[in-house]
């Protein structure tokens, strides 16, 4: 460990920008107490973010770890043990190289890579910090984070629901995640009649788009008028599931008010024309990027009440929290029932994100375990 080096070592387990990891990795890259060094593993949007920025970054090849997916499989995990023992070498090599004070780990494949490299070469001190952005759904990924616990100098959890035990470790922090405030202050708006819906992520049944259909479809045949903007992909694993969802509108005459507009790039049009986003998340959220994104920009969110998300929505204050089309209909007479309702409940989410959850918060807490 260089004890008096700047420079904390970030290591991606992909090279793109899809994830929520990796959109908090681009925070990271920026905070403005540290030098970044960036390590990815192959040439993409995150290498070319670095080098528009004049972040250094390395590449490593991870090999038959990119093959590892969740749920863990132990025929895939054995296959890539090899490659993953080369990997953390080679970044542990590196950040001593560079004379990195720590890495930073911001996915599972490279959190166990490294793990693995610690066990094996303990000389190398350079202290490794993972931090956590998933919750352990299965007794081996609960027995993974445990073995992360014991392998690797700290942890960073964004919420208390990414550690599957009663008990947190002594070296795992709790840090949420942050953003930068695009708006100091919000002005007051006039919700119209016919509402702007959207869906913000990725298209997955763990993100319960089905279920808000079920959610709108009871809307419509309560009166409610609205216009649905879905704002997100699926992956070619989810493509069956793609198209229930698309059967699912056409079979209730929702086809002329839901739009499938894909992946949107740009922070501001995800959110543009909005006045309300859904977080319909059946499996539990360990965070919950699009409640804070949605604060940030003054669109009330309605979440299921699945994992992190009720810690950051307050119901019925900072937005909604609905596990049924019933609760949707009732959250939505509440919001438009009053004609104040609406900017009230917008005005307290933005201050909810101004007093919990900044980037300068954010970038607070991380410094305090950089420090070693």
């Amino acid at each position: 460990m260089h004890a008096n080096s700047n420079t904390v070592m970030f290591v991606s387990a992909v090279p793109d920008f899809k994830g929520g990891a990796e959109t908090c990795l681009k925070q990271f890259l920026h905070n403005p107490n540290i030098t970044p060094h960036l390590i990815v593993p192959k040439l993409g949007p995150l290498s070319d973010y670095a080098k528009q920025h004049a972040i250094a970054f390395d590449v490593v090849d991870f090999g038959r770890v990119n093959d590892v997916r969740r749920p863990f499989k132990l025929s895939s995990i054995f296959y890539a043990c090899i490659d993953a023992l080369k990997s953390g070498l080679k970044i542990k090599s590196l950040a001593k190289k560079h004379k990195a004070k720590c890495i930073h780990s911001n996915g599972l494949k490279t959190h166990g890579m490294l793990a693995i490299a610690n066990i094996i070469n303990p000389f190398n001190r350079t202290p490794v910090i993972c931090h956590i952005h998933d919750i352990p759904y299965t007794t081996k990924e609960m027995l993974f984070w445990r073995f992360l616990s014991l392998t690797c100098s700290k942890l960073i959890l964004v919420s208390r629901h990414c550690w599957g035990g009663n008990n947190l470790p002594t070296n795992a922090t709790i840090i949420p995640n942050g953003m930068a405030l695009t708006q100091k202050t919000l002005e007051n708006k006039t919700l119209n009649e016919t509402l702007s819906i959207g869906f913000v992520g990725r298209i997955h049944p763990h993100k319960g788009l089905d279920l808000a259909i079920q959610w709108l479809i009871k809307a419509k045949k309560q009166g409610y008028k609205f216009q649905f903007y879905i704002r997100g992909e699926a992956a070619e694993s989810e493509k069956a599931y793609e198209q229930s969802i698309k059967d699912l509108i056409a079979e209730n005459d929702l086809s002329e008010i839901c739009h499938f507009e894909g992946r949107i790039e740009g922070y501001q049009k995800v959110y543009s024309n909005l006045d309300i986003t859904l977080m319909p998340s059946v499996q539990a959220e360990p965070f919950g990027l699009v409640a804070i994104e949605s604060f940030d920009n003054g669109v009330i969110c309605f979440a299921y009440p699945s994992g992190a998300l009720p810690s950051i929505i307050k119901h019925q204050e900072s937005g909604y929290l609905c596990q049924t089309a019933d609760d949707f209909v009732s959250s939505l007479k509440h919001l438009t029932s009053n004609k104040h309702t609406y900017n009230d409940m917008r005005q307290n989410a933005h201050l909810r994100l101004k007093n919990q959850y900044t980037i300068e918060t954010l970038y607070h807490s991380l410094n305090s375990v950089y420090k070693f």
